[in-house]
């Protein structure tokens, strides 16, 4: 041991009693420095929570990387000390003011999300401290964020999804509705759809009405929207239209709410519900004062298609016999010119 030959020390204690061994044992732990990444390993193996989860908020410790992916990389018989291991090290991070390295970890420990006023929740959106004011809070960054990891996460799991995620995909549809991206917002709305039927349990009354009123103002956008007669999408002004599959599934669901059918209260512990706060922002975003309603959008811009087609049709008839008559002076040089050729022939 005094010429740190560790292995040979190690092996011949083995080979000795139990005493002997745990000596060893301690002398080579105790040679290591405390921000050693094995020293995690061995108070981990020990059974013990690793000192680095809580010490590397000093920045003097070193990095907290090789921490956690020694934690990550050696699985252990009690798999809820690794991940309150991890969990910890998260909340040490988001203390000293590292929000993606605590998500990350949060992520890793298989945190799940949570509601944006619980004080119990740790992960809210990616990318996002759920500690400041809601609306600053929410930013389209952040949804983003959150819905590549629901989608990469579904590649693997098909049936993965965020109920919590919900209601924010619900806030970007709005938000793409406001900016004239139609098509895209009823996308939206269609993802949330399908949650809602196969899930209707787990989602407030008041949320699927939300859903299915702004579905139904924007299906006028839909361009592969069910119509009764297809030969006449486009050739007169349309004020109604059947809706969508899955539009009909939803207010399926509506009715099944109103009719007493489904009720929210047999929601098991892990469904979600929207808070006061989240409930309050969905009313002032969806329902703006003094708008025109999407139906009479829909009117003035196919108003103004046809005003255009008729300011059009003069402009081409010009533009043709201008055409005709260039073309009629091009058939007569060319005429002339063979003309003068045969003359001189």
């Amino acid at each position: 041991m005094r010429h740190g030959l560790w292995g040979h020390a190690l092996f011949l204690a083995s080979k000795l009693d139990k005493r002997t061994y745990a000596n060893v044992m301690m002398r080579f732990a105790n040679g290591l420095t405390l921000n050693d990444p094995l020293q995690t390993l061995y108070q981990l193996l020990s059974g013990k929570m690793p000192a680095a989860v809580t010490c590397v908020s000093d920045e003097k410790w070193g990095d907290w990387r090789p921490h956690l992916a020694m934690i990550l990389s050696n699985s252990t018989q009690r798999p809820e000390l690794n991940c309150k291991a991890i969990t910890t090290l998260g909340d040490t991070l988001k203390n000293r003011g590292s929000l993606y390295a605590a998500q990350f970890c949060y992520l890793m420990a298989e945190v799940g999300f949570g509601k944006f006023d619980d004080p119990e929740t740790r992960l809210a959106l990616l990318g996002a401290d759920h500690s400041r004011g809601f609306p600053s809070f929410v930013s389209n960054e952040a949804v983003h964020m959150t819905e590549i990891y629901e989608y990469a996460c579904g590649l693997n799991i098909p049936d993965f999804i965020i109920p919590e995620f919900q209601i924010y995909k619900y806030l970007l549809a709005t938000r793409l509705a406001d900016y004239g991206l139609l098509e895209k917002s009823l996308q939206y709305l269609e993802k949330i759809s399908a949650y809602v039927v196969n899930n209707p349990a787990s989602v407030q009354p008041s949320f699927i009405g939300k859903v299915c009123s702004l579905a139904d103002r924007l299906k006028f956008y839909d361009p592969v929207g069910e119509m009764e007669d297809e030969s006449e999408f486009g050739g007169i002004l349309e004020t109604s239209r059947p809706d969508n599959s899955w539009l009909k599934d939803l207010r399926a669901v509506q009715s099944d709410y109103q009719s007493g059918l489904i009720t929210h209260e047999v929601v098991n512990a892990v469904s979600y519900t929207a808070s006061p706060l989240e409930t309050d922002l969905i009313q002032q975003t969806y329902e703006p004062n003094g708008q025109e309603t999407w139906q009479q959008q829909y009117d003035q811009q196919y108003q103004q298609s046809v005003v255009q087609q008729q300011q059009w049709q003069p402009e081409q008839q010009l533009a043709q016999v201008e055409y005709q008559q260039q073309e009629a002076l091009q058939q007569n040089a060319q005429y002339q010119e063979q003309q003068n050729y045969w003359s001189n022939q």
